[in-house]
């Protein structure tokens, strides 16, 4: 009678977990994409039963159409290449100086529409109230 081979915790593999990842973040994309277009629809059918409700109440109103500002909100968010991870990360560097940030932020920012470069030491953003020197 030969031996019964136990196994131990070292001689079992698993191959299925690093295809868990990539299904999990696919999984993670695909419900990010369902709650965005469930999100639509909602706004969409709030909006409809909020004029009806006007309109049965007999109030006046002007629908207001809003500018995305998505672009302005990178120009300050976004990483790691937006304004305030690059004033992050040039804080934390001991001889970094206005001229070094100054330069950064041309290097990096120069192709948002809202970043306006600089201008006698200082530099501009253009977003829904106009240019603001900083």
């Amino acid at each position: 009678m030969s031996p019964v081979v136990r196994p131990t915790r070292h001689s079992i593999i698993c191959e299925a977990a690093p295809n868990k990842k990539a299904d999990s973040a696919a999984k993670r994309a695909r419900q990010a994409k369902k709650r965005r277009v469930y999100n639509k629809a909602r706004k969409s059918e709030v909006k409809n039963r909020m004029k009806k409700e006007y309109e049965l109440d007999g109030i006046e109103w002007t629908k207001v159409d809003f500018e995305d500002h998505q672009e302005c909100l990178d120009l300050f968010e976004k990483k790691p290449i937006g304004l305030i991870s690059l004033l992050d990360g040039d804080s934390n560097f001991p001889k970094a100086t206005d001229l070094t940030f100054a330069n950064k932020l041309k290097q990096h920012l120069s192709g948002n529409p809202c970043f306006k470069g600089e201008k006698g030491g200082a530099f501009g953003i253009c977003h829904y109230a106009g240019e603001i020197s900083f």
